[in-house]
């Protein structure tokens, strides 16, 4: 049995809650897409989300963050051919 791999992602801050959902999703999609490039087949087991807003003299900042269990499996084809 694979254990899940605990894995940290963080938009970094945004004007808005929207664009920061986005690049937290963006980033998530870049690391399964590199996950499977190296030959792995990932599974996110749970999901954990939350958006923290920062209000400074100037903006209101927004960043999403996420705590993702991802399992782990090789690809029985091996990495993609390029």
């Amino acid at each position: 049995m694979h254990h899940p791999t605990p894995t940290y992602f963080s938009s970094g801050p945004h004007a808005t809650v929207e664009q920061a959902m986005a690049a937290l999703s963006d980033a998530l999609e870049l690391a399964l897409e590199e996950d499977r490039a190296c030959g792995m087949l990932p599974t996110v087991e749970h999901m954990s989300l939350d958006v923290q807003s920062e209000d400074s003299s100037v903006v209101l900042r927004h960043t999403a963050v996420a705590l993702v269990l991802i399992s782990y499996r090789r690809d029985p084809a091996g990495p993609p051919a390029d």
